[in-house]
């Protein structure tokens, strides 16, 4: 363990993990979210930068991973959840699973969340607050957009850079050309709607796998706007999105997540008895 005086000890949940993106100082760098479960309640953290795919193998944690690490407050940001992680402190003690319709998750997410985006963006104007996660009341649409097929120079020149630390060669990094935004209305009475860039890791990935002898474009799209739409966000699923701030513009949200447990049927005579 470090022994830097600022460094405090952390357990977090990690519910985000956004994809890389180049960076002039760290080659490449992934924005990581979650709950802190080292605290008397759960509260959000951001961890940035985590040089995710310069980690060794044990210490390359997934969402819903418990993981314990050092770090301290960011300098420079102004979001009151930013840490910056020693990534050499990282080690995965345990994982939530999906199994029993999540319900080693919900209460942890249910305990965080809030009404709306809307909300979400009154309390960033009044204390910072910077991630969150709410129910949509309406997903009106996905949009995929495109977006330049190639880094751009900067980017490119970042990319390489060598971390003298890391264990083995990585793959380069795929630029996804499209961008993601979700249309959707908040259960909020001020709410005029909203049109959100989607950030996860999960999305891209998503695209970047669905390459197969034969597919076309047009059909790879369609598969990750049918699974987005229809699947993560479809009506048998209690849909919620994490979102989170821009460092550079505070005000400014992006959805870095989905979290997409399976509704809870109500039996029809437990529903009748509802309404005597």
């Amino acid at each position: 363990m470090s022994g830097d005086p600022h460094e405090v000890d952390l357990e977090v949940l990690i519910t985000v993990k956004a994809y890389p993106t180049p960076s002039t100082k760290y080659s490449e760098s992934v924005c990581v979210a979650g709950l802190r479960l080292d605290t008397p309640t759960p509260e959000w953290i951001r961890l940035y930068p985590v040089r995710y795919r310069d980690l060794p193998r044990r210490r390359q944690f997934e969402k819903y991973d418990i993981v314990r690490l050092r770090g301290r407050h960011r300098t420079g940001d102004s979001r009151p959840e930013s840490f910056a992680p020693n990534e050499d402190t990282i080690e995965i003690v345990g994982h939530l699973s999906a199994k029993h319709g999540w319900s080693e998750r919900v209460p942890l997410v249910e305990a965080v969340r809030i009404g709306s985006l809307c909300e979400l963006m009154r309390r960033q104007k009044i204390d910072g607050t910077s991630l969150g996660v709410f129910r949509p009341a309406e997903i009106t649409k996905l949009e995929i957009t495109p977006t330049s097929p190639e880094w751009d120079q900067k980017r490119q020149t970042a990319l390489g850079q060598t971390n003298l630390f890391c264990e083995e060669q990585r793959r380069p990094l795929e630029k996804i050309p499209f961008d993601f935004h979700f249309g959707f209305r908040c259960d909020d009475p001020a709410c005029g709607g909203h049109r959100i860039s989607m950030i996860d890791w999960e999305i891209g990935e998503n695209f970047r796998k669905s390459l197969k002898p034969g597919r076309t474009l047009e059909e790879r799209l369609e598969l990750v706007h049918d699974r987005w739409l229809n699947v993560v966000c479809g009506e048998r699923r209690d849909v919620s999105f994490f979102a989170g701030s821009v460092a550079r513009r505070p005000q400014q949200f992006l959805l870095l997540g989905a979290f997409w447990p399976p509704k809870i049927e109500v039996p029809a005579q437990q529903a009748l008895a509802l309404f005597p």
